[in-house]
């Protein structure tokens, strides 16, 4: 598939507990207020217009210097091959990332990054996907992956740094990342 191209394998570095969650399906945003688990439907069609995925495309240029500054594209199985990094299970992970876990809805299960990681503040936590996501039978290709995005704490929006674990959620007693 076309999601080959241009991917490269990095390390994230910060703590964070992943937490595999079983959310209503359907779109909703957070009510005002400190309970986190109220959640309203979005009924207007001004409302949902600001969850729309905007796209800017990048010149072929910049995209083709890009791939030849990084070397050889890798594939997703490659990729996940290729994860050096347990996760800890729950039982074993710090108490300030179990406290970062959902009250409600709470988690079903949780994992954290390895102790390395776990304690570096040089990369944030920004977002998380899964191969779930992208098909219905919950894998990519062959994989059931995790994708979790990070950016790097103290630089501006301007410089855009980012990196990105993939997790081999394959064996849910086994996580390991890349």
């Amino acid at each position: 598939m076309g999601f080959k191209k241009g991917l490269r394998p990095a390390a994230a570095t910060a703590y964070l507990a992943v937490a595999v969650l079983l959310v209503p399906a359907g779109t909703a945003q957070a009510a005002p207020g400190d309970n986190p688990n109220k959640l309203t439907t979005i009924t207007s069609s001004s409302e949902l217009s600001k969850l729309q995925l905007v796209e800017h495309r990048v010149p072929t240029a910049s995209l083709d210097h890009l791939a030849s500054e990084m070397g050889t594209s890798r594939g997703v199985d490659q990729v996940l091959a290729s994860a050096n990094h347990p996760m800890r299970n729950a039982a074993d992970c710090y108490g300030t990332e179990t406290a970062a876990l959902p009250v409600k809805p709470t988690a079903e299960s949780a994992y954290c990054w390895d102790t390395g990681d776990a304690v570096s503040q040089d990369w944030l936590p920004q977002s998380v996907t899964s191969s779930g996501d992208a098909d219905n039978d919950g894998v990519w290709d062959t994989n059931k992956v995790i994708l979790s995005g990070w950016g790097q704490n103290g630089t501006t929006t301007t410089d855009h740094m980012g990196r990105i674990a993939f997790i081999d959620a394959n064996d849910p007693n086994n996580l390991k990342y890349r």
